[in-house]
């Protein structure tokens, strides 16, 4: 069913936002069951892992016919001998208590499981996740395939099944089509060599694929978005797509796929002219997998044919991390990510990395970029900036987009990096509130270095947030080896 004004006041008190896994029809109370309000809510910060593993890369959904979340991850269990590494979830009530930890997975031969995308289905009660697991490909070598999971609604597995189309695969994000009641997956597919490839493997790129709701696999995948062919652009090339996104609308019951793309293309030996492209795309489907319309790009940066060898060109900018919502009052999309802005960086060594977002209406039409948060950095370096790890969701409880990000002051030395989470809402007309320190106002505190915000889920009662807090800098495993555990905490939309 669609999500519209003027429903029911038992279902108006129900509509659920989600995150970038899901939509709002996922989340819409049974309008047969009494009408639900939660008996308290916690708005403490609590930790659902131990901070001697490493855990990261959180993403949850919500349960609207039980009324709880799950929260699932990916672990590295460092008390374990081997090493072990597990994908884990935990239900998380309003109250503040938490679940038994479910293991989905778990691997000890040295493989890496990875990010964990979860969506929830209302019809039924089921969760679907989908993760990166390691597989023999038959040429001596791994390859990551998602690996497939359908849960009742307290988590436990039904079934799994194998998504594997030949290559590498990775950056799944799930959709819940209520109209269809099913599920469709968009990832990445990446070649990286005929190592990691098994005969005859599909083509590289951004795919979607609808899986049944009880879990199967429904028809083929279908490839939205190929990556360049190098003989068209020129030789030598790079071509990446990674990052995708999904986002279902129910009032055209349709998605929208998104998804980060960067190329370098020598276009000329003599002299050397190279092409470069760094940006976020995006593609509008109907739910029978048809493009409509145009690919959109929602942010980019690049030149084409710059004289290397004259030294024409410049530092250019890497928009990225990519996270999207959909408004059903006013049938639009949010779309938030990051960039730095590179326009005197060449001159000053100065970048301004900067926390945008834009509006995207159902019919293809690109706001212009709201820059909600910038700051002005010594450095270059893309993976630790001070405003970072943007994430969007619809809020019902205001009827309009509830942005969240970590932010710190600038600093020269990375390791001072101090990160708290800010946040904003964003109307669909394009302004938005100040930003606010969520550690000042709702007690998320003592963020430390390099902490990293993971995911937001809203519904009419709360906000559920998510993020990585590391342990003590100066003890660590090897590089980027350090301790973690992922941290919530409710966000009170009642009062």
């Amino acid at each position: 069913m669609s999500c519209k004004p003027l429903l029911p006041l038992f279902m108006m008190l129900s509509l659920s936002a989600c995150d970038d896994d899901n939509t709002i029809d996922d989340l819409v109370e049974d309008s047969s069951l009494d009408v639900f309000t939660p008996d308290s809510i916690n708005v403490e910060p609590q930790s659902i892992s131990v901070l001697t593993n490493r855990a990261r890369q959180a993403s949850a959904a919500y349960n609207s016919k039980d009324h709880h979340f799950v929260i699932v991850w990916n672990e590295v269990h460092y008390e374990t001998t081997p090493e072990s590494e597990t994908i884990e979830l935990r239900r998380v009530n309003y109250d503040g208590s938490i679940g038994e930890s479910i293991v989905l997975d778990n691997v000890d031969d040295g493989t890496d499981l990875a990010d964990a995308a979860i969506s929830y289905n209302s019809n039924d009660n089921t969760f679907l996740v989908a993760w990166e697991k390691p597989m023999p490909n038959g040429n001596d070598e791994y390859s990551d395939k998602l690996q497939l999971a359908l849960l009742d609604g307290q988590g436990s597995i039904i079934n799994k099944s194998l998504l594997d189309i030949g290559c590498r695969h990775g950056d799944a994000s799930i959709a819940y089509n209520s109209a269809e009641n099913k599920w469709l997956m968009a990832w990445k597919h990446r070649g990286d060599g005929i190592e990691f490839c098994s005969p005859d493997p599909s083509p590289e790129g951004i795919y979607v694929q609808y899986i049944k709701s009880d879990g199967s696999l429904e028809n083929s995948a279908t490839l939205i978005r190929g990556e360049f062919d190098a003989q068209a652009l020129g030789e030598p090339e790079t071509d990446n797509l990674t990052g995708s996104q999904l986002e279902y609308n129910s009032e055209d019951n349709q998605f929208l796929v998104a998804w980060q793309h960067t190329y370098q293309t020598a276009e000329s030996d003599s002299p050397t002219l190279m092409s470069f492209f760094y940006g976020l795309e995006a593609q509008i489907i109907n739910a029978d997998l048809s493009s409509v319309d145009d690919i959109i790009i929602i942010d980019s940066d690049g030149g084409e044919n710059i004289n290397i060898e004259e030294n024409e060109g410049r530092t250019f900018d890497t928009p990225e991390e990519l996270s999207l919502a959909y408004n059903p009052e006013v049938n639009v999309y949010g779309i938030s990510y990051r960039t730095n802005d590179m326009t005197t960086f060449d001159i000053d060594g100065k970048s301004i990395s900067q926390i945008n977002a834009r509006i995207l209406s159902a019919n293809g039409e690109l706001s212009e970029r709201i820059v909600l948060a910038q700051t002005v950095e010594n450095s270059i370096v893309y993976d630790d900036t001070a405003v970072d790890e943007p994430s969007i969701a619809y809020n019902p409880s205001t009827t309009d987009f509830f942005l969240t990000w970590q932010q710190s002051l600038a600093s020269e030395i990375l390791s001072s990096y101090d990160y708290d989470i800010y946040s904003s809402h964003l109307e669909s007309d394009g302004t938005f509130t100040p930003p606010v320190a969520l550690s000042n106002q709702a007690g998320i505190n003592e963020m430390k270095a390099d902490d990293i915000h993971e995911d937001i889920v809203c519904n009419i009662y709360v906000c559920l947030v998510l993020w990585q807090e590391i342990g003590n800098l100066e003890v660590t495993r090897g590089d980027d080896d350090y301790t973690r555990s992922i941290n919530f905490k409710f966000l009170d939309n009642l009062n």
